[in-house]
């Protein structure tokens, strides 16, 4: 529900925009911010990505932690990203697949779990 708001929102705001007025700041972020969950529901061809690792990834985008990473990188962090979960966080993805829902709980697991990603996966992707 959430998410199909957001990107109604991001197809009105980006019609809106082609008419060249200036933008606040907000509406840019938002922009951006769709620009984002477009490419995110974008999968390589011949790749499936399991629901519990989508969720992580919509959720990463939600919560704002792809706000630094440009629009071209996104396939890349999602990438990586999965790839991470399935390395390092089974425990995470069962535990998202066990509840079911998102609990407080669930949400401070996936929090610690992509600002663990972010410093030590994203951050260094390129040493």
């Amino acid at each position: 529900g959430h998410m199909r708001l957001e990107m109604a929102q991001y197809r009105e705001l980006k019609a809106f925009a082609q008419f060249g007025t200036d933008l606040d700041a907000s509406t840019q972020a938002a922009l951006q911010r769709g620009e984002r969950m477009v490419e995110l529901t974008k999968q390589p061809q011949h790749t499936r990505y399991a629901p519990e690792d989508q969720i992580v990834v919509l959720y990463a985008a939600s919560q704002g932690y792809l706000q630094d990473v440009a629009v071209a990188d996104i396939a890349r962090f999602q990438t990586m990203l999965v790839t991470y979960l399935q390395r390092e966080r089974q425990a995470v993805r069962n535990a998202i697949t066990l509840e079911k829902r998102l609990t407080p709980e669930l949400a401070q697991s996936i929090d610690r779990t992509l600002t663990e990603f972010m410093r030590t996966v994203w951050d260094r992707r390129d040493q």
